[in-house]
């Protein structure tokens, strides 16, 4: 194990005199966990994080950047989008090479230009792999501002950079829907921006607080579907508490629910029915 620090300065670990491993804190943590309740833990770490081996950075940094960078044509084909919405599908060849279709291409604004710049710009920086660049002092110091870093917008709505992170956060990786109800890292529906990105076929991700909202359970009911593997997570990344956080198919939840539901909801057979299918079956 490497004895370097993330140069990103990440604090994910924790000092053994850390305030979340007092004998309280860890009782209210069961507590919550018994509950079926979110824990939030008050120190979200006081220690540096230990570099990879062979790297310069975390795991957490190596892995969000692992999964921005593969997330760059779904975030591109929603850029795209923009200006002509019935062409979602990213085609690839039209990054290197200009199509020769005369057919007119909808405006897209200059947050859309500068950001899908910016992508590219990242995705070529990072070709030779970030497996290969992670211990390249250059290419790491790098990696903060065109991939992992949010660059606030100032007074006038302009961002001096854009970054991968950026972009997902501003266009999403599925098609946009100013209808859509629910939006994965928002904590309350009404918070919501006016255009989110859903599932394709209106399928949104779902967490497990907002699956028990939609279906009107407690979390720890939908906790049980989880854990019996009625629900199986098809997506999940950690929050900046260094929480997992699951994502479900509201297709899947419905599902669900509605199959034990019926269950609940069945008669059962009377004394004379199930004799009757004694003797059919003696």
């Amino acid at each position: 194990m490497s004895d370097r620090y993330c140069i990103r300065g990440c604090t994910r670990q924790h000092w053994a005199t850390c305030e979340n491993l007092t004998a309280a804190e860890l009782a209210r943590k069961a507590a919550a966990e018994a509950a079926g309740e979110k824990y939030r833990a008050p120190c979200p770490g006081c220690a540096p994080s230990i570099c990879q081996d062979g790297s310069l950075i975390c795991n957490h940094c190596f892995g969000r950047a692992r999964h921005l960078l593969g997330e760059v044509g779904d975030i591109l084909a929603r850029i795209r989008s923009e200006g002509d919405p019935l062409k979602s599908g990213w085609n690839w060849d039209r990054v290197v090479i200009a199509g020769s279709s005369s057919e007119a291409q909808g405006p897209i604004g200059e947050d859309a230009v500068d950001a899908t710049n910016a992508v590219l710009g990242a995705c070529r920086y990072f070709a030779a792999g970030l497996s290969e660049l992670s211990n390249d002092l250059e290419a790491m110091e790098w990696l903060g501002p065109l991939v992992l870093d949010r660059h606030k917008p100032d007074e006038h709505g302009v961002r001096e950079r854009w970054s991968i992170q950026d972009a997902k956060d501003r266009w999403g990786v599925e098609r946009r829907d100013p209808h859509a109800f629910i939006y994965p890292d928002d904590e309350e529906p009404e918070a919501a921006p006016e255009s989110t990105p859903v599932r394709e076929w209106y399928d949104p991700l779902l967490t497990i607080k907002q699956a028990a909202a939609r279906r009107e359970v407690s979390q720890r009911t939908v906790q049980r579907w989880v854990a019996k593997e009625l629900l199986v997570p098809v997506a999940k990344h950690r929050d900046a508490r260094g929480a997992v956080v699951l994502y479900f198919p509201a297709s899947k939840i419905d599902a669900v629910d509605a199959s034990l539901e019926e269950k609940r909801t069945r008669p059962k057979p009377s004394a004379a029915t199930a004799a009757e299918h004694e003797k059919e079956s003696a």
